[in-house]
């Protein structure tokens, strides 16, 4: 077997080693140095990781890896390797060793030991590279012929990373046979092979969704890993627990669990670490409505991600992840590296709780101020009559539309056979141009555009408007700001702005209507927090709308509240005038008042 039990009270062996060091300076024979080198880098590795002299016995067993005949030197150099250029998040080179490996994999044939060993690196490392070339049956047959040969399989380390292959694939069937299969055998007196299992128990349960029974298991872990001494179980096994408290929304408990993460990882300085703690922190202030430090731990996560190539941790959530990403793509923080781990994980909009329009959406559709499509990233030719059926879908709401409302809209004075051999004609063009994708779903005479592949502009308004619904109900006057000035971003123009038509006014008009009253809600509530803030707000409504009363509203409270009449009065008389040149209306008695009331 190969196992660590735990490395409580092992920091004295390092006194050793400097003793043997000073007293032994050369040993005798290259096989007997190769055995102090790996005995010594791994050692110090997993006990003290921050020593000083690590780096310089990792570079000795690098040349143990590449220049020594002894297989089991090698093997087991390789093995250590992996690991530690996985912490330090070098992938060039656990994916150079993932090489090697492959040539040594031949030669050991006949120890049976050191191919599970190579079998248990070439899946550690094709996770952490986020490859994913290995395929199960290979695994399971792999492991089977050796288990049959009487070799134990699975150490707590070995099941570690069996799970983690799994886990990042999101694979909870195959976690769940790993863990009712081999979870006996690892559960011995061994306080690591204990703690990674409770581990990875809260990891299934993370998965699964059940927050609960994660912490349970995750305190076991913790208190295991505690014990014995080992820092790189401590910072992944209290960043698991950290992240079941978010889930379940502990912010409290999840930022002391952080903060050991921290320590560690300051202590320890390996780049793996630091990645996960900011990639957790940033999540876990992203569940508290934090923007500003969400986005300053996020761009600290994602760059070191992305300059280490690191694309893959033994905490991985795909809610996370995907969320992550999707904050990454609309505050172009960088979004090559956000949309590549998107690509290689397959994550659908779906998985995500932050999706907007940067995206990698296959289809993306733009209503406000212009028409246009861009399918694959680019733009296509919209000049069509299959792009009438879109628009009047897009006008209906883009869901579960009943064909025959498109029918009398498109085609009014036609019979219905007629009607709907037209209708079945330019819909089938309409897939054609959107490149024969499943983005059109057709059931039971209900036309709907896929939400998994299609991303529709005025579907994100209708997203903002809940979302500012819910920050005026909180009273959350910073978020409010913000959330004002990304409504007027997204707002570009009127809906279908071209489109004549009746079935297109009614959905331009509803929409506008909602956009001003929830800009001017959003202003309103800021006005007592920061009244400037709240002035700038209306301002920007009014030179959209011009004829939005509540901007003026809004200006006129502002003004009064802070002395400035003059100008309370220049907007009142501002709206009166637009009014008079526009309609020949008044303003209404209400703002009449509002004016009066302080006059």
């Amino acid at each position: 077997t190969f196992a660590h039990d735990s490395f409580s009270g092992a920091d004295r062996w390092i006194e050793e080693l400097e003793w043997l060091q000073d007293t032994y300076p050369r040993p005798p024979g290259m096989e007997a140095r190769g055995h102090l080198i790996f005995s010594a880098g791994q050692l110090i590795f997993w006990i003290q990781p921050d020593h000083p002299s690590l780096p310089g016995w990792m570079a000795k067993m690098e040349t143990i890896y590449r220049f020594v005949p002894n297989k089991f030197l090698v093997v087991m150099s390789s093995v250590q390797l992996s690991i530690y250029y996985g912490q330090m998040g070098e992938t060039s080179k656990v994916l150079s060793i993932s090489k090697r490996i492959e040539k040594l994999s031949a030669s050991v044939d006949d120890n049976l030991l050191l191919k599970a060993l190579l079998l248990m690196t070439r899946y550690a490392n094709d996770w952490m590279t986020a490859r994913f070339e290995l395929s199960y049956e290979y695994i399971d047959d792999s492991q089977r012929r050796i288990k049959e040969a009487g070799v134990k399989i699975f150490s707590g380390l070995m099941l570690a990373h069996a799970l983690y292959h799994s886990a990042c694939q999101h694979d909870l069937p195959r976690m769940k046979m790993l863990l009712d299969m081999y979870g006996e055998s690892v559960c011995s007196d061994s306080l690591l092979d204990k703690g990674h299992y409770q581990l990875h128990l809260s990891y299934y349960e993370i998965l699964c969704g059940n927050f609960e029974r994660a912490i349970q298991h995750g305190n076991i872990a913790v208190d295991l890993v505690d014990q014995a001494n080992a820092p790189l179980p401590v910072w992944v096994s209290h960043g698991m627990l950290a992240y079941a408290y978010i889930e379940s929304s502990q912010f409290r408990l999840a930022e002391k669990h952080l903060d050991q993460v921290q320590r560690v990882a300051d202590t320890i300085r390996t780049h793996a670490a630091s990645w996960v703690y900011h990639m957790i922190r940033s999540y876990l202030e992203f569940r508290r409505d934090n923007n500003p430090l969400m986005l300053t731990h996020l761009d600290k996560c994602f760059r070191l991600g992305r300059e280490k190539d690191m694309k893959a941790s033994a905490i991985w959530p795909p809610v996370m992840i995907s969320t992550l990403c999707g904050i990454a793509l609309e505050h172009d923080i960088e979004p090559d590296y956000a949309r590549r781990i998107i690509g290689i994980y397959r994550y659908a909009p779906q998985d995500s709780l932050c999706v907007g329009e940067r995206w990698p959406w296959p289809v993306r559709i733009y209503t406000l101020g212009r028409f246009g499509l861009l399918l694959n990233n680019q733009s296509i030719d919209t000049d069509s009559r299959p792009f009438e059926v879109l628009k009047a879908l897009l006008a209906f709401g883009g869901r579960d539309v009943h064909i025959d409302r498109i029918m009398d809209a498109l085609w009014p004075d036609a019979e219905g056979d007629q009607a709907r051999a037209s209708f079945k004609t330019t819909l089938h063009r309409l897939r054609k141009a959107l490149g024969d994708r499943d983005v059109l779903v057709l059931k039971n005479h209900r036309l709907s555009l896929n939400e998994h592949y299609v991303w529709v502009d005025t579907w994100a308004m209708t997203r903002l408007f809940e979302r500012v619904e819910h920050s005026i109900a909180k009273g959350q006057a910073r978020q409010n700001d913000s959330l004002a000035t990304r409504l007027m971003q997204h707002y570009r123009g009127c809906f279908l702005a071209n489109e004549t038509a009746g079935w297109a006014i009614s959905q331009r008009e509803g929409l506008h209507l909602r956009f001003v009253r929830h800009t001017a809600a959003l202003a309103r509530s800021i006005e007592d927090e920061d009244c400037q803030a709240a002035i700038r707000c209306h301002q920007r409504l009014l030179e959209i709308d011009p004829l939005a009363e509540e901007g003026y509203q809004g200006l006129i409270r502002c003004y009064q509240a802070q002395g400035r009449h003059a100008n309370a009065w220049a907007s009142y008389e501002k709206y009166a005038d637009i009014l008079a040149s526009t309609s020949g209306a008044l303003p209404s008695r209400a703002t009449t008042e509002l004016i009066e009331s302080r006059a």
